[in-house]
């Protein structure tokens, strides 16, 4: 058991959650899966309860102060899971989901099951949902029906992640591991092969071959400008027919 992973961008939670096959939840699937039934504030139960076995928050983690071992994100599991088996479903981190939250939005119907949210077709808006409430926060912010909202760029020590997958489709954490394994090595490759490029063009041969290059155009230019000097102190006769003489101009060939 691991503590969960945080400063994490939702540009970063969602390429990841892609990357194993996933994809981050909508605000109504992780609403859903961590009410687990309940149709209360919290999944134990209303305001005034306790939440200290259920939940990592300000009163037990931020307000212990930085020297004290509870402050700060915990291992997953460390507090008691919902009904359905969910941990962390109020505290430890707030997570991000795929909605979409904005001041501007258009919206012509809202979908009955597993709403997707506001819309984001005009691009007036760069915000992503966060549900959930953390160990920073008190235990209002851990209200299921409670959101906030974040550029999808932002990050922070108390923000995180989790994927949903297709109902038929089984992650174990092994096989995510292989995914992830996969995915550093031809990232690592990509770089390498990219580094190995740079390397070469800045090479002392590369630029060698340059300045030969650049010697060698500016001795023709200097030819060039010679034979036209030579060329401007030469008068055709009057009647030579000039014009009959001159050819159309060479087209260049593009370079593919």
């Amino acid at each position: 058991i691991k503590k969960p992973v945080n400063n994490v961008s939702w540009e970063d939670a969602n390429k990841f959650c892609k990357t194993v096959g996933g994809k981050l939840p909508t605000e109504a699937q992780w609403e859903y899966a961590m009410r687990a039934g309940t149709n209360t504030y919290y999944f134990w139960g209303d305001r005034g309860k306790d939440a200290s076995p259920y939940a990592i928050y300000s009163a037990n983690s931020f307000e212990e102060g930085p020297y004290s071992p509870a402050y700060g994100p915990q291992e997953i599991g460390s507090k008691r899971a919902n009904p359905w088996g969910f941990y962390d479903g109020a505290g430890n981190l707030r997570e991000w989901v795929s909605d979409w939250d904005g001041l501007v939005s258009f919206e012509f119907y809202i979908d009955e099951k597993d709403p997707k949210g506001l819309s984001n077709i005009f691009g007036f808006h760069y915000e992503h949902i966060i549900k959930g409430g953390s160990w920073r926060q008190d235990s209002k912010m851990m209200e299921h029906a409670k959101s906030d909202y974040e550029d999808a760029r932002f990050w922070a020590d108390d923000l995180g992640f989790r994927c949903v997958y297709p109902s038929n489709q089984t992650r174990k954490p092994k096989d995510i591991l292989t995914i992830i394994n996969k995915h550093k090595k031809k990232v690592k490759g990509e770089k390498l092969a990219e580094t190995e490029a740079k390397e070469v063009i800045e090479s002392p041969l590369a630029k060698d071959t340059t300045a030969a290059k650049d010697s060698s155009a500016t001795k023709d230019s200097s030819a060039t400008k010679d034979i036209s000097a030579v060329k401007d102190r030469i008068s055709l006769p009057a009647k030579t027919p000039v014009a009959n003489k001159v050819t159309k101009p060479i087209q260049s060939t593009p370079t593919v």
